[in-house]
């Protein structure tokens, strides 16, 4: 009941509060200013809040039950009016899957298999409520999705495809947004092959890849629509195989931008780039994105990479954080650290005096985490 309800709220705002604080003194440890004596102290503050949590779980009770313990029989519901995909369906619901009238909840693989049967071409509005592994499942890769897809700070794992080929395609009036999603890619596959319009937002991709072209968001943006990228993650360990002829950007690959506008704010790479020793590479690999378009806003992202085991003769197709910059694309706040012990353009070799925007900062990696 409310009452119920009540003292939970109660009690997850004080352990919030008790987490906040954690995190303010774990950034101040980080800063750099305080010497051993007043990190230690405030570790042990960090020790206490964590105790403290621990024991507000174990004995927090509603009419001699625990809210959180062991003993707690039933869970409640976040989504009473969703309809969940383990459920037999009616073709009604089916259709409200679609038009995105009703949403819907996944909380399995195959929960996720059978959705992506019918969500191509739709305007689905999609929520996870538990991690899953794909790993070894075969779905059906979403086509023009315009829908919403929030994955609720969950984690999927995928095996040999990516999630989407395309994100609001044209075939429909919808803005795609995909947000609060952690993704596992084993394959070194992007959320998506392109994205026609719309937003991704909180996403963390981690890849290691071997024998693969990656882009951790998306390999191509093209839109025929607005694109807004922000707060996205991307570390990836990345192996070159036989895939060396295709241009590479750890977040992006291309930003095709011509009249509608593409947005990326706040997004960070970080990993290794491993050439092994390729005497020929005929497209650019870079840190953060290969191409980017004249519409395109590029503000507060940053990258940090490694690039390891690169052949005597194609170094100019290796740059820091972009392959070639159109003009008209405004670039500002970007950051680079890059780890290679050899040190590359920070832009390629088109136009790589052209670094308005981009700064070296060598504690990018202490700086930025992947979203909460």
């Amino acid at each position: 009941g409310q009452s119920m309800l009540d003292t939970a709220n109660g009690t997850l705002s004080s352990i919030n509060s008790m987490l906040q604080r954690m995190r303010d003194l774990s950034e101040q440890a980080a800063n750099g200013t305080y010497g051993k004596e007043e990190r230690e102290a405030m570790q042990a503050e960090i020790d206490g809040l964590t105790a403290e949590i621990k024991r507000i779980k174990e004995t927090t009770e509603f009419n001699g039950k625990k809210l959180f313990g062991e003993d707690v029989k039933q869970k409640v519901d976040l989504y009473p009016n969703a309809i969940r995909m383990s459920d037999s369906l009616t073709e009604a619901e089916k259709n409200d899957i679609k038009n995105g009238t009703k949403q819907v909840v996944v909380s399995t693989a195959d929960d996720f298999v059978e959705l992506s049967k019918m969500i191509s071409y739709s305007n689905a509005n999609i929520v996870l409520d538990s991690d899953i592994d794909l790993t070894d499942k075969t779905w059906n890769v979403i086509s023009d999705f315009a829908g919403t897809f929030d994955g609720n700070g969950f984690t999927i794992t995928s095996g040999n495809d990516r999630l989407f080929y395309s994100i609001n395609g044209n075939s429909k009036n919808g803005t795609g947004t995909i947000k609060n999603l952690n993704l596992n890619s084993k394959a070194g596959q992007p959320l998506a092959n392109r994205i026609n319009g719309g937003t991704v937002e909180n996403v963390n991709v981690n890849a290691n890849v071997v024998d693969a072209s990656f882009s951790g968001i998306a390999s191509t943006i093209d839109p025929t629509n607005n694109v807004l990228l922000k707060n996205c993650y991307v570390n990836v360990n990345y192996s070159i195989g036989n895939w060396s002829d295709w241009d590479m950007g750890a977040l992006v690959a291309n930003c095709n931008s011509n009249n509608a506008k593409i947005q990326i704010e706040n997004c960070h790479v970080n990993g290794t780039i491993d050439l092994n020793n390729k005497t020929r590479l005929d497209y650019n690999k870079c840190g953060l994105i290969d191409n980017v378009g004249k519409t395109t806003t590029i503000k507060d992202c940053s990258t940090s990479i490694e690039f390891i085991n690169v052949a005597s003769g194609v170094e100019d197709i290796v740059a820091s954080v972009f392959g070639t910059i159109a003009d008209g694309a405004n670039i500002s706040g970007v950051e680079y650290n890059d780890k290679s012990s050899v040190k590359y353009n920070v832009v390629g070799e088109d136009n790589r005096t052209t670094k308005g925007g981009i700064t070296e900062n060598k504690d990018i990696d202490k700086k930025y985490t992947p979203f909460d």
